[in-house]
């Protein structure tokens, strides 16, 4: 049809074949390494396309079709902090012991690679947080530190400028984004991955978010339905997708999600369940969870199946990972 577009998506198996032979399947229908269907140009917005096939659609649709609210109503997001000179700043807890850092500007440090769905796993890193000095004489050691790194830090822009002092971190934030109630997330990941978190600071590959005060949503309902396969289904389907793997979870794309306006007390359950467990009883409540959405939403049995179909893939892709 005129109005139609083909959208030809690869798969997996298009991996491990020679590119001679990428182009010679190409030419045909179906194949075991693409598939092809047509999507309407009338669907194609310019907020961003979702190439997706008519069921696909249909379950996207569902979920957006209500009541749902946007993140962007719902949350406030906020990015980690940038040291400007990790070396100086990022320090274990042997090196605390060794230079004798002072403890009350010690903070946990996490990074990416700390954070699971639902859960963030212990520090083993620690941030001197050197915006909660106010006389360097009363923080010798923690000064004597970072001062090993005092040229570099002092050719930082800001400091250039004023702005900040040399001992101070770049973007420091404000500390008590950190020592609050939060979700925090990876900007990079091959899979959705929001824990809950309450004392970390974090660094600037990590996003965080805090629901607004006047929304009456639970944190515990939010991870449940942000963990969910059927809303990492979503979200691939508007997502930036960076090389091979990896999606992109700018909060910008991140806060288009739509989310159930009403909270379904039992999936808030389970997922305080979830936090407090792990292995085979973790992957048995979310899929729990999954099983909820699907008739809050009321997906039919086709449409189960993609989502469930979109899950094992997703599985055997971090296993090889």
């Amino acid at each position: 049809s005129k109005n139609s577009i083909r959208v030809v998506r690869a798969k997996d198996s298009l991996k491990n074949m020679e590119l001679e032979n990428v182009f010679n399947e190409l030419g045909k229908k179906d194949t075991c390494c693409f598939k092809s269907f047509d999507v309407l140009q009338s669907g194609l917005k310019d907020k961003g396309w979702m190439l997706l096939n008519e069921k696909e659609m249909s379950i996207i649709h569902k979920i957006e079709k209500g009541p749902v609210s946007s993140l962007f109503n719902i949350c406030q997001s906020f990015q980690g902090i940038i040291t400007g000179c990790d070396r100086a700043f990022v320090i274990d807890e042997s090196e605390i012991e060794k230079y004798g850092i002072e403890r009350d500007i010690i903070r946990p440090w996490i990074k990416n690679s700390s954070i699971d769905s639902f859960k963030v796993k212990p520090a083993d890193k620690y941030i001197i947080y050197s915006d909660f000095i106010s006389d360097p004489k009363e923080y010798k050691n923690a000064i004597s530190h970072i001062g090993k790194y005092r040229a570099r830090l002092e050719g930082r822009r800001e400091c250039k400028r004023g702005t900040r002092l040399w001992y101070q971190l770049q973007w420091g934030r404000k500390s008590n984004l950190f020592e609050s109630k939060k979700i925090i997330f990876p900007y990079k990941s091959s899979r959705s991955r929001f824990a809950l978190d309450c004392g970390s600071y974090c660094s600037a590959d990590i996003y965080g978010m805090f629901i607004k005060r006047d929304c009456p949503m639970s944190y515990e309902f939010l991870l449940g339905v942000l963990n969910s396969s059927l809303y990492e289904f979503y979200f691939k389907s508007f997502a930036k997708k960076l090389g091979d793997e990896l999606y992109d979870y700018y909060p910008n794309t991140v806060m288009r999600l739509m989310v159930p306006c009403k909270e379904d007390g039992s999936i808030s359950n389970i997922a305080s369940r979830i936090m407090k467990c792990s292995g085979d009883d973790k992957l048995k409540y979310m899929n729990e969870i999954d099983t909820r959405l699907y008739d809050m939403f009321d997906l039919d049995t086709s449409e189960i199946e993609i989502i469930e179909g979109r899950k094992k893939d997703d599985i055997h892709r971090n296993i090889r990972l």
